[in-house]
Formats: structure tokens, C-alpha cells, sequence
């Protein structure tokens, strides 16, 4: 007999939770799980792909377009939060799902406890990242999420010591779950077309936990104490962009392109030669699994997430968070090392053949779906 599921998201912005799901969802045996998929906070730009999964889609909370930019936003889904709620426990009241599995802070606290209220058996949080939330959203999600929630999965192991500490949860109660990514997909861009200079990039969200001013500053001294002014490409959007932008042409980063958000993640990464991850917080780094998978040399910030899948110098280079001048010098010897640059880029794709698999989306999708049964 299926089962059935209801995954609930804040909405189909281009994010990591966004984009692992949406290549999840088609990796799932239909007949044994009978997916459905909720938003709580409107819509975004993958809606589209979405929709072409061919899977029931509801909108607890409006269809209105996200926009992170936008003042009012947060205040008008504090407002609306109750109708959004009463909208979901409808929902999964006429549903009658086995599971329902929920993704993001405003997902969690409204999907859990709608959950809970509708009398489903089967209610799992999943946390993606070690970030602090603010008070109340913490007070919230500790209450309502973890609090009626009967499972937990974690990213990984750094995120599953968080979650215990953080929100009190006892460890036997989390299972850990990587993410997961078409790993052939990435493949493509592994190879360099030809052997001139090496273009450097980022792709992530503009905001300040990913930490982007810190290799604009990298840049300024590379520019400024050596000479090298290497091409740079950064893409992703978020509220950082205009003083991201500001600063690159105040400092003199001519070379620097800001290419906005784009949904396709692994056309981006064929652009460039090395991937650069200045992230001050990360739960698991999918944008690091990417770039290893995609024959990028990865430079990264040392987080215990990144170290879970990084080990410095032999599969990608590590610097101390937060520390331009740190990274400037890991830039530095890439420039001008080519020995340095292939022996690393060799040591991920030994990585890859050894533990890559871990990480293919097919086997993710296969732990999921065991989840959702």
C-alpha cells in the first residue's frame, strides 16, 4: 500500500533545500510513496520545474512572488502566519497523509504543528544549517517544531550535534542524511577547455553569512600587494548585492562580474577553474559537493561541515573563517602555482571516485524515500 507524503518549504526560491528536493522527488518509487508538496511563504523562480514533476502542489501561503528584497515581506507573513496555518491543517486534513516531512524555519514551526493538530502519525523535521536563529523564531521552532515533531534529519553530523544542543533533542532521535546531488550532471565541466588563466567564482546567496565581502577584500589584496587581478564570477542575489557591487568598483575589481541568480548551478560552474566558499555558517556546504563534483579546486572556509568533506590540501584548500588575508594568500600560490593547482584538483577527483557515491543523488533519494514509508 502507498504511502502517502507531504514535504512542506517555504517556497521555490533558488536555494540548496529547493534544489535537492526538486531532484529528489523525481527519484522516488511512485509506487510505494505518493508525494505532495506545500509552500508556506508564496512562490519563486522554480516554480516552473516544479510543476513539470507532475506532483499535487499546494500554496498555504499565497502564490504571491518571493522576494527577499522586499521590507515588508517578513512582516506581511507574520501577519498572515494563522491563515497560513489554518490553510495547511486543511490541507492535510483533506490529504491524510502517513508523513510529513518539513524544510526551512517557517516551514518547520507552521508544518510540524499543522501536522500535529491533523493527527498525522509521522512528522519529521529536516535541518540544513548551524545558524543561530533569531530569539523568537528559535523559542518557536524548539516549541512547535521539535517539540511535535517524532523524527529529525540532519545534514550532517555537525548539524545533528546543533540540533542537540541547540534545541534539546536527544541524539537517537536524529538520523543523518546527506545531501545529494546527480553527480553525472556535474561531470561535465570537470575538464578545463584550455590552459590560460584561471577564472575565480562563487555561487551562493548574497547575504552576509556566506561571507562574499571577505574575497572581495581577498581580491583588493591580491590587487594591491601583488599584482594579480585574476577574472572573478559571482553568482547568486540576495540583499548584499548593490554593496557587494559598490564595493568591488570602489576598490578597483574590474575583473569582477556579477552574474545574478541563475537556477542552472552547474552551467555556472562550468565558467570557472576555481570555487571559492567564504561561508561564515554551513550545515553540510552542497555548493562545495558541487564544485568537487563538477573538477572545480575548491577553496573554502574551515568550517566542521567543509572539513567533513575537505581535507586541507589534499582534496581542496582550507583557510580560517572570516580571514581575507588568509585567503588571499591561498589565492596567491593557485595563481601562480600550477603545481598546486593540479595536484589539489587531482586530489578531488581521487576523492570523488573513492566517496563520491555517498553523495549521489540516487542513494539520497533511496534513504529518503526509507524516511517517508
Amino acid at each position: 500500500m502507498r504511502k502517502k507524503a507531504v514535504i512542506i518549504i517555504n517556497n521555490f526560491a533558488v536555494g540548496g533545500v529547493e534544489r535537492l528536493f526538486l531532484n529528489i522527488l523525481p527519484q522516488l518509487d511512485r509506487d510505494k510513496v505518493e508525494p505532495y508538496l506545500v509552500t508556506v511563504w508564496g512562490s519563486g523562480p522554480l516554480e516552473k520545474e516544479y510543476l513539470a514533476l507532475g506532483i499535487p502542489i499546494y500554496f498555504a501561503g499565497g502564490r504571491f512572488k518571493f522576494n527577499k528584497k522586499n521590507p515588508l515581506l517578513k512582516l506581511c507573513f507574520t501577519i498572515i502566519a494563522p491563515l497560513t496555518l489554518l490553510r495547511l491543517l486543511a490541507t492535510l486534513r483533506r490529504i491524510k497523509p502517513d508523513t510529513v516531512l518539513t524544510c526551512l524555519n517557517q516551514a518547520d514551526i507552521l508544518g510540524i504543528w499543522a501536522a500535529w493538530l491533523a493527527g498525522v502519525p509521522k512528522r519529521i523535521v529536516r535541518q540544513a544549517d548551524v545558524e543561530e536563529p533569531r530569539p523568537l523564531v528559535g523559542f518557536l521552532k524548539k516549541r512547535l517544531a521539535f517539540g511535535h515533531a517524532t523524527g529529525v534529519v540532519a545534514n550532517s553530523a555537525n548539524t545533528k550535534t546543533f540540533v542537540q544542543r541547540r534545541f534539546s533533542v536527544p541524539g537517537d532521535k536524529i538520523e543523518v542524511i546527506p545531501n545529494g546531488i546527480d553527480l553525472k550532471s556535474f561531470a561535465k565541466g570537470a575538464v578545463r577547455s584550455d590552459e590560460g588563466e584561471l577564472v575565480l567564482g562563487v555561487v551562493g546567496r548574497l547575504e552576509p553569512v556566506k561571507g562574499v565581502e571577505y574575497l572581495l577584500r581577498a581580491l583588493s589584496i591580491l590587487k594591491n600587494e601583488f599584482g594579480l587581478i585574476p577574472p572573478v564570477i559571482i553568482v547568486g542575489a540576495g540583499s548584499l548585492m548593490e554593496s557587494l557591487m559598490e564595493y568591488a568598483k570602489r576598490v578597483g575589481l574590474a575583473r569582477v562580474k556579477f552574474l545574478g541568480e541563475q537556477i542552472d548551478v552547474t552551467g555556472a560552474l562550468e565558467q570557472m577553474d576555481v570555487l571559492v566558499v567564504p561561508s561564515l555558517h554551513e550545515g553540510f556546504g552542497m555548493v562545495v559537493l558541487e564544485g568537487l563534483a563538477a573538477g572545480k579546486l575548491v577553496v573554502a572556509s574551515a568550517l566542521p561541515a567543509i572539513r567533513d568533506l575537505i581535507t586541507d590540501g589534499e582534496n581542496g584548500l582550507l583557510f580560517p573563517i572570516g580571514d581575507s588575508k588568509a585567503l588571499a594568500m591561498i589565492l596567491r600560490g593557485v595563481l601562480t602555482d600550477p603545481k598546486l593547482f593540479h595536484r589539489v584538483s587531482n586530489g578531488a577527483q581521487r576523492w570523488l571516485a573513492c566517496s563520491g557515491q555517498e553523495f549521489d543523488i540516487k542513494n539520497v533519494s533511496r534513504r529518503y524515500e526509507s524516511l517517508l514509508l
